[in-house]
């Protein structure tokens, strides 16, 4: 109990220092800071999670469940038990490929047998007639009819109403199926899809012994369930347990990139606000010197006044930081309800765990940024009562950096994501913040030996900026920083703008058409042109097998890897072209001149990763039942979110033009002309039409939408710019106060102190301005190529755009200060000082 009463008393002198202080004006810079770092931070991370979660849950649709037993014999009833008692939700299916009749006519078609239940989770979207405007299902095919693709109606002439065979049976076609979440594979090499209703099955007769059947039990619910499902499940020899696939890669590219610039502007704005904690805890610490010289004559030891301060800070903190997350909660809902729609579904609540993140973010930024100031006050002698320039020994820069760099380590995880956005992120702020000291302390040498020079205002404006030293060194490194910061925000902001406007233009294609016989290409090219519509280009696909590389066959068993496996055993799109398409990239080797040897490929870099080919491997793949080898001439990167046409594998013209080959083409369709498609289909029956246009429409609102986030986001990195200058210009104000009294008293007139000082915040923001802006330039080309991956163009303006945003920022608080600092007494700030 006398324990706690001495802890209270303790406790009762800083409570009191807290609420004092709390208007004092370092003091309300620490705790903007702190509110602007935790509101930016709190917005970002609630809404990047939000978005992770619901797209995690919206990849869950790309299998129709959050999980997915697939096997080649009938799965057991074992599974949908355990997953009962899991309070899992589970339908099976089955999927196999089958001949259906028209009349005389026969097509080879992927049928699925589904329950009720289907699917678990996203959605199937169906058409009363081709291409007309899809609705969402509602329950599955009831018995004795048949949903399928237009494709199939396309290939066998039939429409909806008809009749077809499959097996044994005969259905009735009552729906167009538009979608369907767990198509999965490749979208141009499928049969076209029939689904039916599960208790049909058996009427067709088509599962015999020995038939090729797909079986899949669909089980969704909560993750921890989930999770525990599969830990528990013990699947049969052959079976495979299947977790979500990643979102599309076009979406996934806009996300990833929208969400590295809010990390980057997030991180961006935490070191600007611990710049400003800086500095204001400098001033801060300056101003309570006094206060701590007469603690100590009260017998306050070293200790206590570290705890004074530190339960000072404490509690601004805890406060500030509270305030920070209740703005950054209403700034994410804002956020989240204008960027509705970015994903399938509703976005899922906030966790709570971000708020616990951005609390633990302010307490290290405050303790790093601002402890080294406050720790050095304990040091401050007793002495100084009796005597004002009696100080404390003043801390080494080193330590200061030592606590800022080590504050920024801990942070910057939190904000990038991933490492080399961290580490682009620190080097640029550690080169930025080495050329402003060394551009301060030469520029404050040189206007040190600047004696008896021309000019009254230039030789005191300049004089002050000597005078000051390490201010003046603290002041242009701090400045620099925060303008370099918004810079290079602003910089690759824009170019992230303007690279999803060129990837994705208002006239990409969203209609593809694919097995084009080659006789049908001249006929198609007359077409477009009778519709007045820009006729397109074909490109040439030829199937092929992957058989071996360097020599070595090749099967599912060479790999471990997944999609290694899928991919050697099936078919790829080979294609030839003399030319390298604009939105293909090389990486590694060169393209074909024509000049030398035909027998080369291009071979995209991810899937070239995947299968371990390199650069100069010999490849051989099987088209039909001849064999075509090459060897591997470049590596290629695909931009594949430009809804253009792109193959994995390319070869020259005369390496492939002998072999059986379809083609492909793509292009704009408005939807005013989509009639146009029912003339295509009609005229040119073997081509299959794939319309794109939803996904694409989806991918645009993706970036608007983004963009705006950006744009909201970006406000709070600006509000902690101007944090920066604040507290740089508040670090000088009171040497500012003292010299304008002094200035006063010896006849000095307002009009003239101004124009000194003015000249100070001119050169002052000059230096920060122009070495900011040059460390911008290429700052911003690191983040945009490195990080984002999108193009960079140099601008020479922002060197321009650096000096201006400088003398101009610098100028107006720094006037505003001063213009506070001139309507003081004379008389009062002289005795104050002595």
């Amino acid at each position: 109990m006398g324990q706690l009463n001495r802890f209270k008393t303790r406790l009762v002198p800083p409570l009191r220092a807290f609420r004092r202080d709390i208007a004092d004006r370092h003091f309300m810079v620490i705790g903007a800071a702190i509110v602007i770092a935790v509101a930016s931070v709190t917005a970002v991370d609630m809404f990047t999670d939000r978005v992770r979660s619901a797209l995690a849950r919206q990849s869950s649709a790309l299998l129709a469940a959050d999980l997915a037993v697939i096997s080649n014999d009938p799965l057991p009833s074992v599974y949908r038990q355990r997953a009962a008692g899991l309070a899992l939700k589970s339908t099976p299916m089955l999927s196999m490929r089958s001949v259906i009749t028209f009349g005389d006519t026969l097509q080879l078609t992927e049928l699925k047998a589904i329950e009720a239940g289907y699917p678990l989770r996203g959605e199937v979207l169906l058409a009363a007639q081709p291409f007309a405007k899809p609705h969402r299902s509602v329950g599955i095919p009831e018995r004795g009819t048949v949903w399928v693709e237009n494709r199939l109606l396309a290939l066998i002439g039939a429409a909806t109403g008809d009749r077809i065979g499959i097996g044994a049976a005969e259905f009735e076609i009552t729906q167009v199926l538009v979608f369907e979440p767990d198509r999965g594979g490749d979208l141009f090499n499928i049969a076209p899809r029939v689904m039916l209703n599960h208790a049909d099955i058996d009427d067709t007769g088509l599962i015999a012994p020995g038939s090729r059947v797909r079986y899949t039990l669909l089980i969704a619910g909560e993750q921890a369930s989930i999770e525990q499902f599969r830990d528990g499940l013990e699947p049969r020899l052959g079976d495979r347990v299947l977790s979500p696939a990643n979102a599309r890669p076009e979406i996934r590219t806009a996300l990833a990139r929208a969400t590295h610039y809010l990390g980057l502007a997030s991180f961006t704005t935490i070191i600007l606000a611990g710049i400003a904690i800086a500095l204001a805890a400098r001033s801060f610490g300056a101003q309570h010197k006094d206060t701590v010289a007469l603690l100590r004559t009260l017998g306050a030891t070293r200790q206590y006044v570290l705890f004074y301060f530190l339960v000072e800070i404490l509690l601004l903190g805890i406060a500030t930081a509270s305030i920070g997350l209740v703005i950054g909660a209403i700034c994410q809902e804002i956020i989240a309800t204008s960027m509705s729609g970015w994903t399938q579904s509703d976005l899922p609540p906030p966790s709570t765990t971000t708020a616990i993140r951005a609390a633990l973010m302010a307490l290290v930024a405050l303790t790093g940024f601002a402890l080294p100031p406050l720790m050095n006050l304990r040091n401050v002698p007793p002495l100084r009562v009796l005597r004002g320039d009696a100080d404390a020994k003043p801390i080494s820069r080193s330590t200061v950096v030592i606590y800022a760099l080590t504050a920024s380590v801990f942070v910057a995880p939190w904000r990038g994501g991933d490492w080399t956005l961290t580490l682009w992120s620190l080097l640029g702020l550690c080169v930025c913040l080495s050329l402003l000291v060394l551009s301060a302390l030469a520029t404050t040498r040189l206007i040190a030996q600047m004696h008896g020079r021309p000019g009254l205002l230039w030789r005191f404006g300049v004089a002050n900026i000597a005078r000051r030293g390490l201010l003046t060194v603290v002041q242009i490194a701090a400045l620099g920083l925060g303008l370099m910061a918004l810079l290079v925000l602003g910089i690759v902001r824009n170019d992230l703008l303007d690279s999803w406007i060129t990837s994705l233009p208002p006239d990409a294609p969203n209609q593809f058409l694919i097995n084009i016989q080659p006789a049908d290409v001249a006929a198609l090219s007359r077409f477009f042109e009778q519709h007045a519509l820009p006729r397109p280009t074909f490109f040439p696909m030829v199937r092929g097998r992957l058989t071996s590389i360097n020599g070595t066959a090749l099967s599912s068993n060479t790999y471990a890897d997944p999609r290694a496996r899928r991919l050697v055993d099936r078919e790829f799109n080979l294609s030839w072209s003399d030319q390298l398409k604009s939105h293909n990239r090389i990486v590694a080797g060169k393209w074909w001149d024509g000049t030398g040897d035909v027998a080369q490929f291009s071979v995209e870099e991810g899937i070239a990763e995947t299968l371990g080919i390199r650069l100069g491997d010999a490849l051989t793949y099987r088209v039909a039942d001849r064999e075509v080898s090459g060897i591997v001439a470049n590596l290629r990167a695909v931009q594949w979110d430009s809804m253009q046409v792109n193959f994995f594998v390319e070869a020259p013209k005369a390496l492939l033009e002998g072999y059986p080959a379809t083609f492909i083409t793509s292009f704009r369709l408005e939807a005013a002309n989509r009639s146009m498609l029912r003339d295509l289909v009609k005229t040119f029956p073997n081509v299959t039409v794939i319309d794109v246009a939803a996904l694409l429409d989806h991918i645009r609102a993706i970036m608007d939408r983004s963009a705006a986030t950006i744009e909201f986001v970006f406000i709070f990195t600006l509000l902690a710019g101007v944090l920066v200058l604040v507290a740089a210009i508040q670090a000088t104000q009171d040497e500012r106060v003292f010299e304008s009294a002094l200035l006063k008293t010896l006849g000095a007139s307002r009009r003239l102190t101004m124009r000194i000082m003015a000249v100070e915040f001119l050169t002052i923001g000059f230096i920060s301005g122009a070495v900011a802006g040059s460390v911008a330039l290429f700052a911003g080309w690191i983040v945009a190529t490195r990080v984002l991956e999108i193009d960079y163009a140099f601008n020479p303006w922002v060197l321009v755009a650096g000096i201006v945003a400088g003398i101009g920022g610098v100028s107006l608080i720094g006037s505003i200060a001063v213009y506070n600092a001139l309507r003081r007494p004379a008389a009062i700030v002289l005795r104050y000082r002595n």
